[in-house]
């Protein structure tokens, strides 16, 4: 269900501590295809938000997940925190089933400045 951000704490997977550009970009503005096709009902989801997660823990196993899918090697080596205010245009939506997982959408500027720590290992 898709809602306000507001008073809402999570966690994103980046790749360098503190966060660079790319880490903030996504999918569909990577430097490669998107994950799902436009024609798919949840693309935009996949495709335009950033995933994150409602916890510390749930974090580091989906970048342990990621790492295994990979051979042991994965680019999120760092979980930034992100606390929102209670004024923001972030929107957050769990439409996604997987456990704890979100996905942020709004202004990207917003949700660099909602993070309050980047320092915490994967």
């Amino acid at each position: 269900m898709r809602g306000p951000a507001t008073g809402r704490t999570f966690y994103r997977l980046v790749r360098t501590n503190p966060p660079t550009g790319i880490d903030w970009l996504p999918p569909a503005k990577l430097p490669r295809k998107a994950l799902r096709p436009a024609s798919d009902p949840l693309a935009e989801h996949w495709n335009e938000g950033l995933s994150v997660w409602e916890t510390l823990d749930r974090a580091r196993q989906e970048a342990a997940v990621l790492a295994a899918r990979h051979g042991g090697k994965s680019h999120f080596r760092y979980v930034a925190r992100l606390d929102f205010g209670f004024y923001t245009s972030v929107e957050c939506d769990d439409t996604i089933k997987t456990p704890l997982h979100w996905t942020l959408f709004g202004p990207t500027d917003e949700i660099i400045d909602a993070m309050t720590s980047s320092g915490a290992r994967v």
